[in-house]
């Protein structure tokens, strides 16, 4: 039986438990110990490291556990690609390590926006590949941005010859192209494209869904009932 391939995505954990405030940065776990070890060489290191008070953040990390902290947008080490326990993405990029925490309302919004646009747009293989990762590792709090938004039908990533298209949708995870059956005018054709682990358009899925569905009602409210019901499944 053949395995099925490890999520890269995954094997990212929060290394912010024992990270620091540095310089105005933040830094994870392991950048945070380097940094320390190479001030102490240079014996630049406190006298008494017990005694936060006694030094400032510019001169010395002051640690913190940086897991149990709330932000704007997801926080990563401040090294960035330099980070020692940076996060390597599929295409070969790095950023720094996820340090953990949890969103603020404020960031859970620009976070749904942010992830819905490289759906729509995934051209730019480390945004789309990045934007993924922060889509599983804040499942949670962006359960409650799932609806999808209604998009200019010319952002179709695909058409259907012979058939009208009728509205594209995006949630984030998946562009959705809505049109009227010629052949059957009781039925909606709904595909649904979804993005892999790596933010790349997926092999299509199509339904059928009763037109009277979409008759009267926004788009968006008709869709988000078809993808609650799975109708790919």
């Amino acid at each position: 039986m053949r395995k099925r391939a490890i999520d890269w995505r995954t094997l990212v954990g929060p290394e912010g438990d024992e990270g620091s405030v540095y310089q105005a940065a933040l830094l994870c776990n392991a950048c945070t110990s380097a940094v320390c070890e190479e001030l102490a060489a240079q014996g630049k290191a406190p006298e008494d490291l017990d005694d936060e008070g006694s030094w400032d953040s510019d001169d010395y990390p002051k640690r913190s556990d940086l897991t149990s902290e709330e932000s704007d947008s997801p926080q990563h080490c401040g090294s960035h690609e330099g980070c020692l326990s940076a996060v390597v993405l599929p295409s070969g990029g790095k950023i720094g390590a996820w340090l953990g925490g949890s969103l603020t309302g404020e960031g859970e919004s620009w976070l749904a926006q942010e992830v819905r646009d490289a759906v729509e747009e995934p051209r730019d293989e480390h945004r789309a590949e990045v934007c993924r990762l922060w889509r599983l590792l804040y499942a949670d709090q962006l359960s409650e941005h799932k609806d999808p938004d209604l998009l200019d039908v010319k952002r179709l990533p695909a058409r259907r010859l012979g058939e009208k298209a009728l509205a594209a949708c995006a949630d984030l995870d998946a562009l959705y192209g809505i049109y009227e059956q010629r052949r059957d005018p009781g039925s909606v054709i709904v595909d649904r494209i979804p993005v892999d682990e790596r933010g790349r358009p997926a092999a299509a899925e199509t339904a059928l869904i009763d037109a009277s569905r979409f008759e009267g009602r926004p788009v968006v409210e008709a869709l988000a009932e078809v993808i609650d019901e799975e109708a790919w499944g």
